[in-house]
């Protein structure tokens, strides 16, 4: 059985991780970066991590190393302590996927990534 993608998919430019520009204080997978993309009309996609309280994060990579300062695995996290860390290059933090949910509000398509933490 195939299943045909929302029409939105096919004509709306998706912003891979949001619309992202580390110049402008704007990292992949934060706020400003979605705030970005919906501003300019373009749906988005974006990468979902569980913590170790299983809640749901909006990041990336399964270790902080590459984004924050900090290092160790993001599922060994709880989702407070995530909440806390600031993106490296900017202001932002690493948000929770309720936060994303309520920027976004509908207005554009929305592509979530559940990203596997087994391997």
């Amino acid at each position: 059985m195939t299943i045909d993608p929302p029409l939105a998919f096919l004509t709306t430019p998706l912003a891979h991780r949001g619309l992202h520009d580390l110049a402008k204080g704007r990292p992949e997978n934060s706020l400003g970066a979605f705030q970005a993309a919906i501003d300019r009309g373009y749906g988005i996609e974006l990468d979902v991590q569980l913590t170790s309280d299983d809640r749901a994060m909006v990041f990336h990579d399964g270790t902080l190393d590459r984004l924050t300062g900090l290092s160790g695995l993001t599922r060994a996290k709880s989702s407070q302590a995530l909440r806390d860390v600031v993106l490296s290059g900017s202001r932002e933090k690493i948000p929770t996927l309720l936060e994303v949910l309520t920027l976004i509000d509908g207005r554009v398509p929305l592509l979530i990534e559940l990203k596997d933490q087994d391997g």
